[in-house]
């Protein structure tokens, strides 16, 4: 991935606080072993990466996106991920990141890189 690359995020409506997204957006839980799920912007645009999110049934509201280069200011690593559900799937990897408020302070922090960037997709239901 180059360092402009952007990472498109699915926003649950759940994520969504006083029209603002919260950080919990950005969080990785423990079902998904540290890792936040994040389409390649490389392969897939955020408008085709919402479709294809929703159209297995999953909620979105819209896609904001940070780059390659802003997760390195955070001393987070991205890697590609293909899975059955799509190849575009890549993820952000919270691991070398511990404590619990400190993925909390950087799962902030993206959230602000992406509202920075605003909506790259915004979704049906918003």
């Amino acid at each position: 991935m180059k360092h402009n690359s952007l990472l498109h995020r699915q926003i649950h409506p759940n994520w969504i606080a006083e029209h603002q997204i919260s950080s919990q957006a950005f969080l990785p839980t423990t079902q998904h072993r540290g890792c936040l799920s994040v389409y390649d912007g490389e392969g897939i645009t955020a408008g085709d990466a919402y479709e294809h999110y929703t159209s297995h049934g999953y909620a979105s509201v819209g896609v904001p996106s940070v780059t390659v280069d802003k997760r390195k200011q955070l001393d987070l690593f991205v890697r590609n991920d293909p899975l059955e559900f799509s190849e575009h799937h890549a993820v952000i990897d919270f691991e070398p990141i511990t404590g619990s408020r400190a993925r909390r302070r950087v799962a902030k922090q993206l959230r602000d890189f992406a509202a920075d960037r605003g909506w790259q997709f915004a979704g049906h239901t918003r």
